[in-house]
């Protein structure tokens, strides 16, 4: 019999500035030409997101003679990764919004079992065959977006500024091409993105069958198959806050038919590009 532990701890910094110098929208040409911006968007906040996590997995492995052309082989796995549980947004004085945003659901219950065996029915002639569950390691991403993502002003802000047709060009705030040094009256995104407290490690399912045939000495043919199964894949969903999903349909003009044609000195309407149906700000979750 064999077994052994394996131990990791990761060590993550990832910088990622984002949108920090902001972005502009132009609606045609002759506006980016003459600086008359659509809108302008700009994020802030702390561009670094340090975190650790540990990584655990226990193992044990035998093999049996059952009979003198058949050998079986068992395996267990055991591995699970402790993520921090990330601050909770409480100044929405939602504690739902409170509940999700506070947690990460690490678990630990991730026996992997593994089996297989070997079989020789004739003279040079063998049969291989094997099943396995193999549980899914996160990379942490997932784990830094529902951290980052929390709705929090001092993780990421973002600011919205329509261009102000009263003003000119070179008298809006910020100017094309430059973007505003004063973040302080950026506020939270009210999209939050979270895991899932239901969320479960995605996990595959494979195994193996395959006869092996010496043909002479040295030379050796093999056919095979495999079978792959895929279970609690991850997905993202969007809901509201009450983490309803949304109903309805929403309608995306493209191109009114009122606007089709040329136009000269003229901006396109902003409400163009923005769905007709409205809704509450939604709150992107994991779910599997």
């Amino acid at each position: 019999m064999n077994f052994g532990f394996d131990f990791n701890r990761t060590h993550v910094a990832d910088f990622y500035p984002g949108n920090f110098q902001g972005t502009f929208a132009f609606f045609n040409p002759t506006g980016f030409a003459l600086g008359r911006y659509g809108f302008f968007t700009q994020a802030a906040g702390n561009p670094t997101f340090p975190f650790a996590f540990p990584y655990y997995g226990f193992y044990v492995q035998d093999k049996f003679q059952v009979f003198k052309n058949f050998t079986l082989d068992f395996g267990l796995r055991e591995d699970f990764q402790v993520f921090p549980q990330p601050t909770a947004n409480t100044t929405t004085r939602d504690p739902l919004v409170a509940e999700l945003t506070g947690q990460f659901p690490n678990q630990y219950n991730r026996v992997s079992p593994r089996v297989g065996f070997a079989h020789q029915p004739f003279s040079k002639t063998v049969v291989r065959s094997g099943f396995g569950m193999f549980r899914e390691i996160l990379d942490g991403i997932n784990y830094e977006n529902s951290v980052i993502s929390n709705g929090l002003v001092s993780q990421q802000a973002t600011t919205f500024v329509p261009f102000n047709s009263a003003l000119a060009p070179n008298q809006q705030a910020p100017t094309f091409p430059s973007f505003l040094t004063n973040t302080t009256s950026f506020g939270a995104s009210s999209n939050l993105s979270i895991v899932d407290p239901s969320f479960r490690i995605p996990y595959i399912l494979e195994s193996s069958l395959e006869i092996q045939r010496e043909l002479v000495s040295n030379t050796t043919i093999t056919v095979g198959t495999m079978w792959t199964h895929g279970v609690h894949l991850l997905a993202s969903s969007a809901f509201d806050k009450n983490l309803l999903r949304p109903t309805g349909t929403t309608t995306y003009i493209v191109c009114p038919a009122a606007h089709h044609g040329h136009r000269t000195g003229a901006q396109s309407d902003p409400e163009e590009l923005l769905p007709t149906n409205r809704r509450r700000p939604m709150i992107p979750a994991r779910q599997n």
